[in-house]
């Protein structure tokens, strides 16, 4: 069964709320206190609203992000694991346990998603998109389980990256317009651009393989963009070197498609 909140105005406060299976059917709930999770959070209603400074915590060893057309304001993943069907989440958290991608599943972060430990995961043998309208902060969170090239992380905002994210098979996926990578020390293990433009403002590695497709764009504005594997490097777009920056291509070799271009301001390619 579940508790289910109706409004108007509902609240959850105390010292340490929690719940087995929640759910926002209509009206507003604010969140005076974190609220753990133990199974199963949806939002049912896109007329209903979550709101305040604290999270709903997912803290369950099997718990789930269920689909609704609702958007929950504030996510954290701290242990177990979350599987995430098509859900909608603004600011969504993994500092622990795992939080999976479900099978043809397309969950969405509006605004934040931030990385900071635990795993994110995907479903093996199954497509899945973790689709991210906002920006990305990756601390320290692995790439867990990704076996099929239809496996996405898309961002369409900035990322602000810490570390490598690893990908062994699926993608970190730019779409822009606009998008920005930067922080301490960006990487990826496999790294596609698919659409609008997409700038390096920091030194930023890719361990598996790069591709930038038609009529996309990847400026390295600043720093590096260093390669260290053996895949050509798959240019369909347009691969522009500033002349402020390097393109360290180490043992790596790269493929320009009749549809792509690199541009080079200076001679900053080794």
């Amino acid at each position: 069964g579940y508790v289910v909140f109706v409004g108007p105005s509902s609240v959850i406060d105390g010292p340490s709320p929690g719940f087995g299976n929640l759910r926002i059917d209509a009206g507003s709930l604010t969140l005076q206190s974190d609220a753990s999770v133990l199974r199963s959070l949806t939002n049912t209603s896109s007329a209903a609203t979550t709101a305040g400074s604290n999270a709903f915590v997912m803290t369950g060893g099997n718990a789930s992000l269920q689909a609704g057309p609702g958007v929950l304001h504030h996510v954290r993943v701290a242990s177990g694991t979350t599987t995430a069907f098509d859900a909608k989440v603004s600011h969504l958290e993994v500092v622990g346990g795992v939080l999976r991608v479900a099978p043809n599943a397309t969950p969405q972060v509006t605004t934040l998603l931030e990385l900071t430990g635990g795993t994110l995961a995907w479903q093996n043998g199954f497509a899945g998109t973790l689709d991210v309208l906002g920006d990305v902060v990756h601390v320290a969170t692995a790439a867990g389980a990704n076996d099929q090239p239809v496996q996405f992380l898309k961002v369409h905002g900035k990322w602000t990256g810490s570390a490598l994210f690893d990908m062994s098979v699926g993608y970190v996926v730019f779409v822009g317009p606009s998008s920005v990578i930067d922080g301490p020390s960006p990487g990826f293990g496999n790294m596609r651009v698919d659409a609008g433009s997409t700038s390096t403002a920091s030194s930023t590695s890719v361990t598996r393989s790069l591709v930038v497709q038609p009529t996309a764009s990847l400026t390295v504005n600043s720093g590096s963009l260093t390669t260290t594997t053996t895949q050509p490097l798959a240019i369909d777009g347009t691969l522009t070197i500033s002349s402020s920056a390097t393109l360290n291509l180490n043992t790596a070799s790269m493929t320009i498609s009749p549809t792509g271009a690199l541009r080079v301001v200076g001679s900053a390619v080794s």
